[in-house]
């Protein structure tokens, strides 16, 4: 229900948490797809999807917050700047730093990201926010951080919660991907 809600919701940002394996992953990027489908009729819009996990802390700030630096002729954009019109996907946001989780919680408390292009500021309104976090890392994030990411959160439950649910929540999967 909370998920179908938030993707009826165009303003509202979307945290999945859970323990690891539960398909925080899948999940998010089943909502990108769906909510950018039903709310704009096609999945032609950007989702732009990264995971904190994987980039050091450095690169990480650079691809949040850009980087005014120009390497060559080429200047490097945000995640947000590339993000406009369509679904920001940050996975394992309990791997930023904490840091990276006050400037991020920073942006979301005034609703506005620098440009990286230097033309003022860029309004969040303008992107779709899902995250995910993983609950076993929950000491790894700032206070004030996760409610200030998200305006509605979907726990999923362990696979052993689930037992007789499974199939289910496969089948539903599954027929969600087979649709799009």
């Amino acid at each position: 229900d909370a998920f179908e809600h938030s993707m009826r919701r165009k303003e509202e940002r979307l945290l999945i948490c859970g323990a690891p394996g539960t398909g925080k992953t899948i999940g998010s990027q089943l909502f990108a797809h769906q909510f950018l489908k039903q709310n704009y009729g096609s999945i032609s819009r950007n989702i732009v999807y990264h995971d904190c996990a994987s980039k050091s802390d450095e690169a990480n700030s650079i691809l949040l917050f850009g980087d005014s630096k120009t390497i060559g002729n080429t200047l490097q954009l945000g995640l947000f700047e590339r993000a406009v019109g369509g679904v920001l996907v940050l996975d394992n946001l309990h791997a930023l730093s904490h840091e990276n989780q006050n400037k991020l919680k920073s942006i979301f408390d005034s609703e506005f990201v620098p440009s990286v292009l230097g033309e003022g500021s860029l309004s969040i309104s303008l992107i779709k926010f899902v995250g995910t976090y993983c609950t076993d890392y929950q000491k790894k994030i700032v206070p004030g951080f996760l409610e200030a990411y998200a305006h509605r959160e979907i726990d999923l439950p362990s696979i052993s919660d689930l037992n007789q649910e499974l199939s289910k929540v496969i089948q539903y999967i599954f027929e969600q991907l087979c649709q799009s």
